[in-house]
C-alpha cells in the first residue's frame, strides 16, 4: 500500500535536502506574490524552518487577503506584511537580502478575460 503524502512531509523533505540554508540566517527576505500558489509554499517553507531564523515580508495589493491567507502564522514574530503593487515603488526602508519574485498575473480571471495577453507575456 502506497503512503498518500501530506503537503506538511513536503516540506519537512525539504528541510533534510542539501540545500544551504546558512544563507538565510539572520536576513531579510522579501516573497512577492505571496497570495499566490507559490509563493505561499515558499513562504511556509521559511516559516516553518526554525533553524535559520529570518525575517520573512510578505509582500502583496491587499493587507486583509495577506493576512486570511496568514492566519495561520500571525503569531509568528518573523513574519512581516508588505501592502503594495510589485508594478509600482516600494516604498520600505527595510533592507532585503533575499527577494523572491512570485508574483504573476497567473489567476484564472487573468487567463479568462485576456489570454493571448498573458501569451505574450510569457513568451517575450
Amino acid at each position: 500500500m502506497v503512503k498518500v503524502k501530506s503537503y506538511k512531509d513536503y516540506i519537512s523533505e525539504i528541510f533534510q535536502s542539501d540545500l544551504t540554508w546558512k544563507q538565510l540566517c539572520d536576513c531579510n527576505v522579501l516573497v512577492t506574490g505571496a497570495t499566490g500558489l507559490i509563493g505561499h509554499c515558499l513562504v511556509e517553507v521559511l516559516l516553518l524552518n526554525n533553524n535559520i531564523n529570518c525575517q520573512v515580508f510578505v509582500l502583496g495589493r491587499s493587507l486583509k487577503r495577506l493576512e486570511d491567507k496568514y492566519f495561520n502564522y500571525r503569531d509568528n514574530e518573523r513574519l512581516h506584511f508588505v501592502e503594495s503593487d510589485i508594478g509600482k515603488d516600494l516604498n520600505c526602508d527595510i533592507t532585503f537580502k533575499y527577494i523572491i519574485h512570485a508574483a504573476s498575473p497567473a489567476s484564472p480571471n487573468f487567463f479568462s478575460n485576456n489570454p493571448m495577453f498573458i501569451f505574450l507575456l510569457y513568451y517575450i
